[in-house]
């Protein structure tokens, strides 16, 4: 509502680099409003279940809509994670449009869901042993501040320093 495009990441992501410039390629190549992480199983479609921990959007009336649709859905469900609001919104069901690229339950605002290979979620995270191609690993699939902490540490993206408390590079 700030008139500003937002990208959104948790915590729990390392950027291997910058993914802006394949974000703001994938939201130019698609025409999409909103590029957004998945969150599927490796082996499952990626549009089978969205990560609300890694998207950019762009600002515009719809997108906003479908922002205040999410939390009106998250409002009538108060059980389930915030994820499943987005997907829900976002790509759930018959949305589905192209292989990654869906439109909202209103057909206003269309959601590209990102590549998989290059944002890639815990389920994937030891797929990889090369990191080339990969722009963030997001260690969601860990569960609690101690198992995300190791999954940061067994790939070696552990920036703090634990006696000063600062970042390292």
């Amino acid at each position: 509502r700030a008139g500003y495009d937002v990208i959104w990441s948790d915590v729990d992501i390392h950027w291997e680099k910058d993914p802006l410039p394949g974000l703001l390629e994938d939201v130019r190549r698609t025409k999409a409003d909103i590029a957004i992480q998945s969150d599927a199983p490796v082996g499952q479609h990626p549009t089978s279940n969205i990560n609300s921990g890694f998207y950019y959007v762009v600002r515009s009336n719809q997108t906003i809509a479908a922002f205040e649709e999410m939390v009106h859905h998250a409002s009538l469900h108060p059980e389930l994670s915030e994820q499943r609001s987005f997907d829900k919104v976002l790509c759930g069901g018959k949305n589905k449009v192209a292989e990654r690229l869906c439109l909202d339950e209103n057909n206003t605002t269309s959601t590209y869901v990102l590549d998989p290979d290059v944002y890639i979620n815990g389920d994937y995270e030891n797929k990889f042993q090369d990191l080339g191609e990969v722009n963030i690993i997001h260690f969601n699939w860990r569960v609690g501040l101690t198992k995300k902490t190791e999954g940061f540490k067994k790939r070696g993206k552990w920036r703090l320093d634990e006696n000063t408390g600062s970042c390292t590079l």
